[in-house]
């Protein structure tokens, strides 16, 4: 924008705004069916599971910038947060499935795991 054209649209704000609110008011059905027509169109894709690219977790492609603020995802990628509840294990004492180290705890009071204990001979 020109300094001219600026220094006019501070001046007249209240007139833009004006402006602005008659023309919502206007087309607000016609912007309504485009916004309707567009989510049919591409329903499959705003639906899309996508993996997060700092913490690994699978979030809605709509829901990812909100996801990224969310303390889970904040957490994992904290420096000071522990290396080793990142890491793998594997339930060696009951069931043998690959689990974080940070869960361990729940995972081993699950139904699953007590279902499938490794028998001791």
């Amino acid at each position: 924008m020109t300094d001219r054209y600026k220094i006019y649209r501070e001046n007249n704000r209240e007139l833009f705004r004006e402006k602005a609110r008659k023309y919502y008011q206007d087309n607000k059905e016609a912007e309504r069916e485009q916004a309707r027509e567009y989510k049919k169109a591409h329903a499959d894709q705003l639906s899309e599971r996508i993996a997060c690219d700092l913490c690994g977790r699978f979030v809605r492609r709509d829901c990812m910038a909100r996801h990224k603020k969310s303390k889970v995802c904040q957490r994992f990628r904290d420096p000071e947060y522990p290396k080793t509840l990142k890491e793998r294990v594997g339930c060696e004492l009951l069931c043998g499935r690959d689990i974080y180290q940070s869960c361990k705890k729940k995972h081993q009071a699950t139904k699953f795991c007590q279902k499938h204990r490794k028998k001791e001979p």
